[in-house]
């Protein structure tokens, strides 16, 4: 008896030593889930600097966020993003996560529009295609629970966009910085199975921040970059209707961000 009860004692002891270092390792090893699940999601190589969780506040901070570029762009990146937080809502359960905030600050972004296509319509086209296939490969057999997600706001601060057209001729076009100090988009909606929901996010993020910063500042980029994005999110089912989107300290409300937009976009050809 003696023997079993130091076996178990031994047992216990080693589980709660796991437990220390699983605990004291989770920054690390979130930050390694979160560069394989981006990766996979936007199919480029994803790099973060560091990953701090908050098991008690239900916060997740990314911090020195880069999304590179598809092959054969100037530009090394398509984003980076100083830091990144999402906070968890209480309400969510195993069925349905809902993400009170997804809050992303000191944003760059790098448009390229290369012959017929651009480097973020490549992405969003990408993130398309690669459902696609993964349903068509796991059709026959269950990938996991149907998860549904909620992220009730993304906010993005102090975002400056780049933007240049390569015609292939002396002369190309000249680049175009857009900055934009505030952007909202309100009630992004998705489902995923269970084992799939961090591409799931990753993936709606990306195509959500890329339309709406196109919507607010498709005025000052070139017409075939802001009709090429917007293309692709909407075939890629980007939910923003009804989205709000507030800039600088006017902090006017824009709207449907595709409501009007052939006409929008149609005028700034002209």
């Amino acid at each position: 008896m003696k023997t079993l009860l130091k076996v178990l004692a031994g047992l216990a002891a080693l589980f709660v030593v796991l437990v220390v270092v699983l605990y004291l390792a989770r920054n690390a090893i979130a930050t390694a889930v979160v560069r394989a699940a981006a990766g996979r999601a936007l199919g480029v190589p994803v790099a973060v600097e560091a990953v701090e969780l908050d098991f008690f506040d239900g916060r997740a901070t990314v911090r020195g966020l880069e999304v590179s570029n598809p092959n054969g762009f100037k530009s090394p990146l398509a984003l980076k993003a100083g830091e990144a937080t999402v906070n968890l809502s209480s309400e969510s359960t195993s069925s349905a996560v809902v993400v009170d905030l997804v809050g992303v600050r000191d944003v760059g972004i790098w448009l390229e529009q290369k012959g017929t296509t651009n480097n973020v319509s490549a992405i969003i086209d990408g993130l398309k295609s690669g459902e696609d296939a993964a349903a068509a490969k796991t059709a026959p057999k269950s990938s996991g629970p149907q998860v549904s997600l909620l992220i009730r706001k993304l906010l993005l601060e102090r975002v400056a966009v780049h933007a240049s057209e390569s015609t292939g001729l002396v002369g190309d076009a000249i680049p175009v910085a857009v900055t934009l100090d505030r952007l909202e988009i309100n009630d992004i909606r998705t489902n995923a199975s269970g084992e799939g929901l961090a591409e799931q996010v990753t993936s709606k993020v990306f195509e959500a921040t890329m339309a709406a910063v196109v919507q607010q500042a498709g005025g000052k980029l070139p017409a075939a970059i802001g009709q090429g994005v917007m293309d692709s999110a909407k075939a890629a089912g980007t939910a923003l209707q009804g989205a709000t989107q507030a800039v600088g300290e006017a902090g006017k409300a824009v709207g449907d961000a595709f409501k009007g937009l052939g006409d929008a976009l149609g005028s700034k050809k002209k």
